[in-house]
């Protein structure tokens, strides 16, 4: 097979590349850094061997990836959010 590079249309940090269960392309997690703390914005997209990409979701999270079926006909995206509480303690 011929070697080919292709190129994502506009993010700026790479976390994962997942081959697609069909073999014709791939899912690939990227974030776009708006602020110097990290990524603003992560996306996961699916990318043919053309070189087109389709956003399939956005999170604030940087774990989102894909896990696609074996037969191909299904995928999915976990995602870790974060739960957090906060509490108002008086008189102390």
């Amino acid at each position: 097979m011929e070697e080919t590079t292709l190129m994502l249309p506009g993010p700026e940090r790479l976390f994962g590349v997942q081959w697609a269960a069909d073999g014709k392309g791939w899912f690939v997690s990227v974030g776009r850094v708006i602020t110097t703390g990290g990524p603003d914005l992560c996306y996961l997209m699916y990318l043919d061997r053309k070189g087109s990409a389709t956003v399939l979701a956005r999170s604030p999270s940087e774990s989102l990836y894909a896990v696609p079926s074996p037969d191909g006909r299904h995928v999915a995206f976990p995602e870790m959010k974060i739960r957090s509480n906060v509490y108002l303690v008086q008189g102390l």
